[in-house]
């Protein structure tokens, strides 16, 4: 009974980390930009900012 749930258990962490890993390939973010921004700061140094912008509702 115990290699049984072993291999259950083995079999579960499988499942889990497969489904991880196809939701972080398939994630493409066609949806999803960076919007840079350029500007001098009052000490004269030049200063960047990027914002990421995503229309999904849901971004993994």
């Amino acid at each position: 009974m115990e290699v049984r749930n072993v291999f259950v258990l083995i079999v579960l962490t499988l499942l889990a980390v497969a489904g991880l890993v196809f939701i972080h390939q398939s994630n493409d973010h066609l949806e999803c930009e960076t919007q840079v921004e350029n500007y001098t700061n009052a000490e004269g140094g030049e200063v960047t900012t990027k914002t990421h912008i995503c229309k999904e509702r849901f971004a993994i």
